[in-house]
């Protein structure tokens, strides 16, 4: 749902900014192009597709893990330690439900990376945000370090109480004018496309689990 934009400064700005919106989390949209090698456990090495989302991607859409806990600013950092959150479904498959696997390494890519969480049964990252993709592993989003890579945000906001999505629609076109007027560097960069509902971009057979997400409203940076 969409607002486009070249950098995090935006996004940052924005989330400063904005007194119609509770709260801004982000993830990066290009996950579909990269993919990580699940290795270890003794079995065949496995293909599965990961996204970086801002450390708080999952507390600001509600979701409560089934096992751990969300990232730290510190895993969020360029320097901090690797972790990773990994879906229910993956949990069951690879791991077999072991409810003690939080805190221990997994190998991806052949490097260990702790394992600090496990999604709720009831929450699919990839049939939520890009249906037709299975995303079994979050990664905290490195933001200094992503300022440096152009476009590479999609946005989810939650309305403040007594905000409209008009209302916050207005305030994100001003926040983006004023952030033009005193960051040269946006100077040829344009900010477009609309604000919407969450619920109302995402339907079909999804529609189960938007109660996560009800309310929000999105922006693509």
């Amino acid at each position: 749902p969409t607002m486009k934009t070249s950098r995090v400064l935006t996004y940052r700005g924005w989330r400063d900014g904005a007194t119609q919106l509770d709260d801004l989390a982000a993830f990066s949209p290009f996950f579909t192009r990269d993919s990580y090698a699940l290795t270890g456990e003794g079995r065949e090495p496995e293909r599965i597709k990961g996204v970086l989302v801002t450390d708080n991607f999952l507390p600001l859409l509600g979701v409560n893990l089934h096992l751990g806990r969300s990232f730290t600013a510190e895993e969020a950092s360029p320097d901090g330690p690797p972790a990773v959150v990994i879906s229910h479904e993956l949990w069951k498959r690879r791991f077999e439900a072991d409810p003690n696997i939080v805190g221990t390494p997994i190998e991806l890519n052949d490097a260990p990376v702790t394992l600090v969480g496990v999604l709720p049964d009831g929450f699919d990252f990839g049939s939520t945000f890009a249906p037709g993709y299975r995303v079994d592993l979050l990664f905290p989003a490195p933001l200094d370090v992503m300022d440096n890579w152009g476009n590479t945000l999609s946005v989810v906001g939650r309305l403040a109480p007594g905000a409209t999505l008009s209302s916050a629609r207005q305030e994100i076109e001003a926040l983006t004018a004023n952030l033009k007027e005193e960051r040269p560097e946006l100077e040829g960069w344009v900010v477009f496309g609309n604000t919407e509902r969450l619920q109302e971009h995402v339907n079909g057979p999804v529609r189960g689990a938007l109660w996560l997400l009800w309310g929000a409203v999105g922006m693509v940076l």
